[in-house]
């Protein structure tokens, strides 16, 4: 999980933790939580979507009550375009731990990766009054971006723990990705001047430069990011095949064929429109 959540590059602990889940397996075949790790590393870091969903089956077939398998499940099915499925995930991890902020700011992730911004935005919101820090839940900064709630998304980068405790790419990137959405291109320009230092020095991992490319509409160079991105093994590539930000990416070969390195090109995981809109009330159309 260390590399999602510090935005590092997987190569940094993925021999690790495979070298944790492999040993948990060998002393307990029949461990859920050992399976559900493997699936994790198989998912984010190998890419190989069969075997991952076979680990997160055999670990929820071992215990039914898993929590984390079933919420890593949801997951999981989300990133293949599976929403109804991942739905149903999400809700068994609810009813298993319903008083849990992760699994209920993960439920607004899949609303959000659906296009259901509405609904999403009033999941982030439920889980923000809980707790103004969860971190996770401030990725309804998104929903507000697609909703075109300029406003909303610039206030919730500021009360957000990246913002609070300092500011750094993460807050320069987010800030130039909202302002080039919402037609500031100068403004975007300026937050994207801060992190081209850091990118100079490699401190700026490509996520960040990636965020703040597509907000000034620079497709080759968001390409580039995704491309250092894919061969330091990032976390974002699992998004590739749902996020709307991404939308505009699509039709360009070199992003179809990132899509077929990962796994998640069409013919690999079943369809899923390339391209969908969704109405005012962020139902899909």
């Amino acid at each position: 999980m260390l590399t999602a959540y510090s935005t590092s590059s997987g190569a940094l602990y993925i021999s690790q933790a495979r070298a944790a889940a492999l040993r948990a397996l060998e002393i307990d075949e029949k461990s859920p939580e050992a399976h559900t790790a493997m699936a994790l590393i198989l998912q984010n870091y190998d890419w190989n979507w069969q075997g991952s969903e076979r680990e997160y089956r055999r670990a929820i077939d071992l215990n039914p009550n898993n929590v984390t398998a079933h919420h890593w499940y949801a997951e999981h099915l989300m990133w293949l375009g599976r929403f109804d499925e991942a739905l149903a995930e999400s809700e068994r991890a609810r009813q298993l731990d319903p008083l849990s902020l992760i699994i209920a700011a993960d439920n607004g992730a899949i609303l959000y990766f659906s296009r259901q911004y509405d609904r999403a935005i009033e999941q982030f919101r439920k889980v923000l009054e809980k707790d103004p820090s969860f971190n996770r839940a401030g990725i309804v900064i998104y929903s507000y971006v697609e909703k075109g709630m300029f406003s909303e998304a610039l206030a919730q980068v500021e009360v957000s723990p990246h913002h609070v405790y300092g500011e750094g790419p993460w807050y320069w990137s987010t800030l130039a990705y909202i302002y080039g959405r919402a037609g500031q291109k100068e403004r975007a320009r300026r937050e994207l001047e801060k992190l081209e230092p850091l990118n100079h020095r490699q401190q700026a991992d490509p996520v960040s430069m990636m965020w703040a490319h597509l907000g000034l509409e620079d497709k080759n160079e968001a390409l580039a990011d995704l491309e250092k991105a894919y061969s330091d093994h990032f976390s974002v590539m699992s998004t590739l095949k749902v996020d709307p930000a991404l939308d505009p990416l699509r039709s360009d070969p070199r992003f179809q064929d990132l899509l077929r390195r990962v796994g998640l090109a069409d013919s690999a995981t079943g369809n899923v429109s390339q391209n969908p809109k969704a109405s005012s009330n962020g139902n899909p159309q």
